[in-house]
Formats: C-alpha cells, sequence, structure tokens
C-alpha cells in the first residue's frame, strides 16, 4: 500500500498540489477502465511502489498489446478530462499530441480556480513491448491525501526490480543524463530493488560495457545538473538537505549498485550457461525483457 503525501505538506506551491490531484485522478480513472492492460512505470510509479516524494511532470505506462490503440487513445482523452474536474482545473483541455504506430502521448492544460497561471501534464501509453512480463507487475493500493476527497483505489505497476532494472537502462543511455535517475535508483536500492535477473537477460556485451563504464557515465551528471533539474521537484526538506557533497554520495552509492548489479547478472549467466546439456549456442536474448524506461 502507498499512502500519497500532500505536496502542500511538503513545502511545495499549491499549484503543485492541483497537479498531483488531477494526475492521481487519472491513475484512479485509467485504473478502472483499463485495469491490467495499462502498467505503470516512471516517476509516478516510483509515488506509487516506492513512496517517493519526487514530483513528476509526467504520467507512463507500458499497454499491453492486446489494448487497441485507437481504444486506448480516447480512454485517455476522457480520462484527462475527467481528472481535470476531479482537481478543480478551470479552463480544461486534453488534447494528443503525439501518435505513432505503438505510441500515443497527451497533454492537459488548464488553471488552478483563482489562479491565472498556466498548468500542464502529459500521459505517455507506450505499446512497443509483443508482451508484457507479468511476473513483475503488481496491483498497488493508493491512498491519496484525505483533502484529495478521494477513495483509496489500486494501480497496476512494475515491481521494484522492474523499475530498477529500467532506471539502470536510462541511467547508461547515450542519449540521456537525467539526475533523477540517480535520485531513483538512489531510493530503489534503500527499499531493497534487486534486478539481477533481469539484466541477466541482456546481451552479456552490453553488460560487460555497463560495467566498465557505469561510475564515469553517473558522474557526468553533475551537482549543477542536479540544483536545476531536480531540487524543483522535491520536498523543501530534501531540497535543502541535497548539498554537493550529498550528490557525490548519491552518485557513488548508485555506481556501486549497478556494478554489483551487473556482476551478479555476469554471474548468473554463466551458472545458467554452465548447466546448459545441449551443444547449441545459448540464447543470449533468452529470459525476462526490461522494457524501455
Amino acid at each position: 500500500m502507498a499512502t500519497i503525501a500532500n505536496p502542500a505538506d511538503k513545502g511545495f506551491d499549491s499549484s503543485v498540489a492541483v497537479i498531483d490531484r488531477a494526475q492521481l485522478a487519472l491513475l484512479r480513472e485509467i485504473q478502472s477502465e483499463a485495469a491490467g492492460r495499462l502498467i505503470l512505470k516512471g516517476g509516478m510509479a516510483m509515488r506509487t511502489v516506492v513512496g517517493s516524494m519526487r514530483m513528476t511532470k509526467d504520467i507512463d505506462f507500458d499497454r499491453d498489446p492486446r489494448l487497441a490503440l485507437n481504444s486506448t487513445k480516447g480512454r485517455l482523452r476522457a480520462s484527462l478530462k475527467t481528472a481535470a474536474a476531479a482537481a478543480g482545473m478551470r479552463d480544461a483541455n486534453a488534447e494528443i499530441t503525439k501518435e505513432s504506430e505503438t505510441t500515443v502521448r497527451a497533454r492537459l492544460t488548464g488553471r488552478a480556480a483563482g489562479d491565472s497561471a498556466p498548468l500542464r501534464f502529459e500521459v505517455e501509453v507506450s505499446g512497443r513491448a509483443k508482451e508484457l512480463n507479468r511476473q513483475y507487475i503488481r496491483a498497488v493500493q493508493v491512498v491519496t491525501p484525505s483533502t484529495y476527497g478521494m477513495a483509496p483505489f489500486f494501480v497496476e505497476a512494475y515491481t521494484v526490480d522492474m523499475l530498477a532494472a529500467m532506471k539502470v537502462a536510462a541511467a547508461m543511455s547515450d542519449s540521456r543524463n537525467a539526475p533523477r535517475d540517480i535520485y531513483d535508483l538512489h531510493d530503489l536500492i534503500a527499499v531493497g530493488a534487486n534486478p539481477v535477473a533481469l539484466l541477466a537477460a541482456q546481451d552479456p556485451l552490453l553488460l560487460q560495457h555497463i560495467r566498465s563504464t557505469a561510475m564515469a557515465k553517473l558522474e557526468l551528471v553533475t551537482f549543477a545538473h542536479a540544483r536545476e533539474e531536480l531540487r524543483p521537484y522535491l520536498p523543501l526538506s530534501e531540497r535543502d538537505a541535497l548539498t554537493e557533497e550529498r550528490w557525490l554520495e548519491y552518485t557513488l552509492e548508485v555506481g556501486e549498485a549497478i556494478e554489483r548489479w551487473v556482476d551478479g547478472a555476469l554471474a548468473l549467466r554463466q551458472g545458467q550457461q554452465g548447466d546448459l546439456a545441449s551443444d547449441e549456442p545459448p540464447d543470449q536474448d533468452a529470459g525476462p525483457a526490461v522494457p524501455r524506461p
């Protein structure tokens, strides 16, 4: 069970609480309409599964391939409008901003009652996976702040092990240097996430590359970068505590964990291959796949 704290009680501007309420209302609406077919991932999954107080400006789902993309698009637009009404947003507008063969992205804009400042967040639903790995999906009960006026509800989300594997993939991507990946991995380490089995399914050459470059890659995400991109989304107490020394500690702890996980994954692959009685070469793609973050 995840009990969600009110951002207004954690030093955030009241507008953040309006967005948070709309995002949670969207989760409730989506799950009532497409339970088990839209799987929560990313920053909002960190909030509902891990209890993170890092706020997020978007919500990401993986789509079960049995759920048609056109059906998803219509359901998403309607759910955003319902979420805006539940959060008391004014002049709300829900629009589809991207549509491809596999992915649909939508944006909700509006403003809080009595405030002219614009509010917005985005939702992306990805259907790249041919099949969702149900072993790493679970239902989580979400308890919202009492001021939101929502009854507890369940959401389907990835487990901490899958979230960690996805975050490793994101942090090691050549096209991405996001402070939130280090922050989220630090939280996942704290709750005992263990993505070794998932990482063991990856190409060993990729694993060896991650092992040899992990720390250097993470060090590209500087404290100045974290201060600019991450701190505004943290509670006031954590903003004040996030010093350069603390950020270096986070980076070192996450880098060491990635190295440890990859070592475990390579050892697991070696053990699995040693148990094979066939003369055929092992399938390097066998095992549970890690969806894109």
